[in-house]
């Protein structure tokens, strides 16, 4: 049954994980990066246009353009009076790169298993991992001490993931 590799569609699989990293780098800073910095407790820290920035250390929101410092002797706010220009540290291009790889090429795997061939089904499958698997992982993630919004965590990044599910199922649909 899942002796699929050599009738999976690669060129498929790439543009899937292309795909997902382009929506997702749009979603996490365009379209969501508010909700997110919120979610990730980052809402006041500097913004570049109201648009998230990822720097080495992280996540750094659309949140208010004002920089806050915090000391052991002093706590002290201050305006940022220019964006950092900052690249995003590789690590949060190509994580999120492969492991968009990854789950594509598992998806391939199934879709190609259980034969799925039409464009119905592919949505019936993209809906059932992203919402099922990668959008149920993601809100579990978000329940811990570290994020202090989970719920709001779950929504934004867990809506991606369903997302991602249906994107990748109607490429390998598409491309079959």
């Amino acid at each position: 049954m899942f002796n699929v590799i050599q009738e999976i569609n690669w060129l498929a699989v790439v543009l899937g994980t292309l795909a997902l990293s382009l929506v997702g780098g749009l979603w996490f800073t365009v379209v969501w990066g508010n909700a997110y910095a919120y979610a990730l407790g980052k809402e006041n820290a500097p913004s570049e246009n109201g648009v998230a920035v990822l720097k080495e250390d992280g996540i750094v929101s659309a949140g208010n353009g004002r920089n806050v410092n915090h000391t052991k002797q002093h706590t002290k706010q201050h305006t940022n009076p220019s964006p950092s220009k900052e690249k995003p540290a590789l690590r949060f291009i190509l994580g999120p790169l492969v492991c968009g790889l990854v789950t594509t090429v598992a998806m391939a795997v199934l879709f190609y298993a259980f034969d799925i061939e039409t464009l119905a089904d592919a949505l019936l499958f993209g809906g059932i991992v992203g919402a099922g698997l990668l959008a149920a992982t993601t809100v579990n993630t978000g329940i811990n001490p570290n994020i202090p919004r989970p719920l709001v965590y779950g929504l934004v990044s867990g809506s991606y993931f369903f997302l991602s599910g249906l994107i990748v199922s109607i490429i390998l649909v598409a491309m079959r």
